[in-house]
């Protein structure tokens, strides 16, 4: 029996932590945002939203990303001496996109089909024959940061596992609906 190629499991579930992170960030006066760079996606979140809420009269001073957080979230200082905070978590809850949606669904179904990877007896090969794709398709469905695959892939690759994926739909919580 030859050897098998095993799973690089470790590298996937590390690039799945992989939060979203801010590149970029400054405030536009004129729009009244504060314009963020989550990765490629460039986001305009308004200053009425901010806590404490900037002004004419009390500007931005200072923002800096948090690198405690990965850089995952802004502080911000205004001239009153006033901190705030930004997370990229409120930018996205704030935007709920569709593709934010299918990006979110993707992230889940690409970690769970990831995590069961662990556990599956099947080899590479036997999997590739059973999706009937090539290997570099598979890599692309179980690259977490690939938001233009399509969630069937994802879906036909648990079901290759041996695992079923339950959808829910729910009406969503006014405490999770952004403010007007």
């Amino acid at each position: 029996m030859g050897s098998r190629r095993r799973w690089p499991v470790k590298e996937c579930v590390e690039d799945l932590m992989t939060p979203r992170k801010f590149t970029r960030f400054y405030p536009d006066y004129r729009a009244r945002v504060f314009v963020v760079h989550l990765g490629q996606r460039k986001l305009r979140y308004p200053f009425a939203l901010l806590d404490p809420r900037p002004s004419p009269k009390d500007r931005f001073i200072r923002s800096y990303g948090d690198e405690k957080l990965g850089q995952q979230a802004i502080w911000y200082v205004l001239q009153s001496g006033r901190q705030g905070f930004l997370s990229a978590e409120q930018v996205l809850t704030f935007y709920r996109e569709p593709s934010d949606v299918k990006g979110n669904l993707l992230w889940t179904l690409t970690t769970a089909a990831i995590e069961h990877m662990k556990h599956t007896g099947l080899s590479r090969r036997q999997i590739l024959k059973r999706l009937h794709t090539s290997s570099a398709q598979l890599d692309r469905i179980l690259d977490a940061s690939n938001v233009r695959k399509s969630v069937d892939g994802v879906l036909a690759l648990l079901e290759v596992l041996g695992y079923e994926v339950e959808v829910t739909v729910r009406r969503k919580s006014p405490e999770t609906s952004p403010e007007s």
